[in-house]
């Protein structure tokens, strides 16, 4: 799978998950809710202002855009995370550094890569969160549908995580 694909992967699975998530009457100061695990809206504050903080933005004033698309990632990355661990998935250091030095190749430098990211709404601080859910989604792409075409697993991942997400009884505030 290759890196523009898991990035994608991220976007495709962040919709699956809203399309299954409800608004309801959450823990206070929640942004959202997945089974035992939360978002709280300090946390979605805080990294939402470092990625403005990183684009030379204000960070008194974020845009529902921001906030939404940073709520997404935090919710997918998340959902992705548990589910890997429930199938036993473990990344590795090598594994991150070999997807940092690939981020590295398919952009340049590590200023075009940080670029690359702050545009999309990713913090310098947070890429190598982006690298974990890469290996991540990989791995679980390959477990889910061995020997699938790229596209194939990363379909399989994404269902994966939707159910997974409607199980876990997710809430977005």
């Amino acid at each position: 799978m290759r890196t523009p694909r898991r990035l994608a992967l991220a976007t495709a699975a962040a919709a699956a998950v809203l399309v299954l998530v409800g608004c309801s009457n959450q823990q206070p100061g929640s942004a959202a809710t997945f089974g035992e695990g939360r978002i709280t809206e300090s946390q979605l504050a805080a990294e939402v202002a470092e990625v403005q903080a990183a684009a030379g933005e204000t960070v008194d004033a974020p845009n529902s855009e921001l906030v939404t698309t940073v709520l997404h990632r935090m919710l997918v990355l998340d959902l992705v995370d548990l589910l890997a661990q429930e199938k036993g998935i473990e990344v590795t250091q090598g594994e991150i550094d070999s997807q940092m030095t690939a981020f590295r190749g398919q952009f340049g430098t590590q200023e075009q890569v940080e670029a690359n990211f702050i545009g999309s709404g990713i913090a310098p601080s947070q890429i190598e969160d982006v690298a974990v859910f890469n290996v991540q989604a990989k791995k679980l792409g390959e477990l889910l549908a061995p020997g699938g075409a790229p596209e194939q697993q990363s379909t399989a991942v994404v269902q994966a995580v939707a159910t997974f997400s409607t199980d876990l009884g997710t809430e977005v505030s």
